[in-house]
């Protein structure tokens, strides 16, 4: 499976992009622009965050140590966690939001872009995603995320 993000402009502190899967538009994509990843091909995995207790679609260099156990021991555990929490560490993920001007960890924000800035609708672009992602990993298929200026 191939997944396209296509950036649109860069403003001021953000990002705007396109989300494609397999050349299909799924949703718009938002990245604050001091972390975003550099434009190439990464391989994508669904791994356990040790950080938000949940699996998570997280973005690697295809470079990067790949773990067995999928399952993130990077970062230390916080009490209290929450979707827009910023991670510890640059720690690139596919995630639900609605802004970035707090995210300095590489985070690529899902949905419908609705103003300059701002994303509505995460949750759903997100588990779109998430179980096409997953089903695809579960067949036995490669997944990348290739991203493009």
């Amino acid at each position: 499976m191939n997944i396209i993000i296509k950036r649109t402009q860069s403003i001021k502190h953000f990002v705007e992009g396109h989300l494609y899967i397999d050349e299909k538009l799924i949703c718009d994509t938002l990245e604050n622009s001091r972390s975003c990843l550099s434009s190439g091909i990464y391989a994508i995995r669904i791994m356990k965050c040790k950080q938000h207790r949940r699996n998570v679609i997280c973005v690697e260099s295809l470079g990067d140590e790949v773990t067995q156990n999928d399952k993130c021991h990077k970062c230390k555990l916080k009490e209290l966690v929450f979707n827009n929490t910023v991670m510890p560490q640059f720690c690139p993920q596919i995630k639900v939001g609605n802004g970035v001007y707090g995210r300095h960890d590489g985070s690529i924000i899902v949905g419908t872009l609705a103003a300059p800035g701002c994303i509505v609708s995460p949750r759903s672009a997100f588990d779109l995603i998430f179980e096409r992602i997953r089903k695809n990993i579960e067949r036995g298929k490669c997944v990348s995320l290739k991203i493009c200026n």
